[in-house]
């Protein structure tokens, strides 16, 4: 059980976490779970109907109810419509987090800027030593992000994790982590 009440509310200059709401579904389907390019590295296959994207909250939902991990929004402050997801797992004295935005909005900083704030709330809370991510070894963009979120690079495993838009196999990954001092 994850040792805090999700981040919802946290703000950054341009980005926002809140709670997902089912009407975030169609705008998710239409930009993001969808989308074959932003799938490609992601745990999940593309989503082709709407149903499975509101699954896909559903369970979201039951998993914040069992404390095991938070999915939540990544919303532009203007707006508030999702542009991407955040999600926080359960790991020993610490958190596994994982994050996506729509392809439209690739390139303008967001991923870094939101994984970087979130990054610092968790390691504020008592209960969290460590922050950590991983992304496959081909996923350059991600890898990025983590660093430029003050993640450190910690090593290459292989047959680490599946992405089944790309190999039903487990693939190598490149492990990214931000510690408590």
């Amino acid at each position: 059980m994850l040792p805090f009440a999700p981040p919802v509310g946290l703000k950054t200059d341009r980005l926002g976490l809140r709670a997902l709401r089912l009407e975030d579904a169609e705008p998710l389907f239409a930009t993001y779970t969808s989308d074959a390019d932003v799938a490609r590295y992601l745990p999940w296959r593309r989503h082709h109907t709407l149903a499975e994207t509101e699954a896909m909250i559903r369970y979201g939902e039951d998993l914040a109810a069992s404390g095991s991990a938070y999915l939540l929004a990544i919303v532009l402050r203007a707006h508030d419509n999702p542009i991407g997801l955040l999600n926080l797992s359960d790991g020993d004295h610490g958190v596994s987090l994982g994050f996506g935005l729509a392809r439209r909005h690739w390139g303008n900083g967001y991923s870094s800027e939101i994984i970087t704030s979130v990054t610092g709330w968790l390691l504020d809370q008592t209960a969290i030593w460590r922050v950590w991510g991983y992304c496959d070894e081909a996923n350059e963009a991600s890898a990025l992000v983590m660093t430029q979120a003050g993640m450190q690079f910690e090593g290459a495993v292989r047959r680490f994790a599946t992405h089944p838009n790309i190999s039903s196999e487990p693939r190598a990954c490149k492990l990214f982590a931000a510690v408590r001092s």
